[in-house]
């Protein structure tokens, strides 16, 4: 029920982008633990699917963009900076791509959460 797909030069091709955002969507309904990083660029939510916990670890470094997804293991106690304190708890409704760009969005129940991947340090994480 996780996958790894990585590589910066995958994630700027659409077609790979899709279907990273397929396999995403065993994710629905998943209830948002944590969310928070541990290094410049690099976003990581932990979720919950009533049985595991997995994390999501989304990287918009420029040429390392990438997206994890790996059973969770303990995150290290130093250096953590929570982020998006306001969707903790949420649920995902559901995660697509538009058609014709690089823009995953994640719908929660109160927020969308949309990943630009752009390349060329136009990446963006923005919660509305």
């Amino acid at each position: 029920m996780y996958f790894d797909i990585s590589s910066g030069l995958m994630l700027n091709n659409i077609y790979i982008l899709r279907k990273v955002v397929d396999k995403m969507q065993q994710f629905v309904g998943c209830k948002i633990l944590d969310c928070y990083t541990d290094n410049q660029g690099i976003l990581h939510i932990d979720i919950y699917d009533g049985d595991s916990i997995y994390k999501i670890t989304i990287s918009l470094i420029t040429n390392f963009e990438a997206i994890f997804v790996t059973k969770s293991d303990i995150k290290s106690k130093r250096n953590i900076f929570k982020q998006l304190n306001s969707i903790l708890g949420e649920v995902i409704q559901q995660i697509e791509i538009f058609r014709q760009d690089r823009i995953i969005k994640f719908e929660l129940i109160n927020f969308n959460l949309f990943i630009h991947i752009f390349g060329k340090s136009q990446n963006n994480a923005i919660l509305t």
